[in-house]
């Protein structure tokens, strides 16, 4: 294998993972009998989704992307969804989110995908809509405080 194929299937691979986390998420407030924050985080995701995939079909049928010549990147807007839940729900590691996004566009950039403009222009497009929903799903998509993943109920320290 080429390091091309390698790096390609990296690439191909990120957005999955991504969804194996999401499923994580779910299933840990599934564990914890959390059915509403259950029920959020679902929304969330699939609001997103159907936000992304709606502004792609707006630039298909609009060409507004190429009219200004770029392309339109689902797989980043993706990504960015995904970045912007997991900073929500764990927001003490945004960190490492926005870095795995920023290390994502990075490689599909080495990799000749998209340039530097398309896949800014889509996360500014798309990371504005999911924005707008955000805060409303943001206190709502977590566990109450002192639970964690096996639903078993732990103190939570007062300062």
């Amino acid at each position: 294998m080429t390091s091309f194929e390698v790096l390609d299937a990296i690439a191909d691979a990120y957005n999955p993972t991504q969804g194996i986390v999401w499923l994580c998420t779910l299933a840990s407030a599934g564990i914890a009998r959390a059915w509403r924050v259950l029920a959020y985080r679902t929304a969330f995701v699939i609001l997103g989704l159907v936000a992304i995939r709606a502004l792609e079909i707006v630039d298909y049928t609009t060409q507004a992307f190429a009219a200004v010549g770029l392309d339109y990147s689902s797989h980043s807007a993706i990504a960015a969804l995904m970045a912007i839940y997991l900073v929500a729900l764990y927001p003490r590691y945004w960190l490492l989110w926005c870095g795995s996004l920023a290390a994502y566009v990075a490689l599909m950039r080495y990799q000749g995908y998209h340039s530097m403009i398309d896949v800014v222009a889509t996360i500014a497009v798309a990371g504005s809509l999911i924005g707008m929903m955000a805060p409303w799903f943001w206190r709502r998509i977590r566990l109450p405080r002192g639970e964690i993943a096996a639903g078993i109920s732990v103190p939570s320290k007062r300062v």
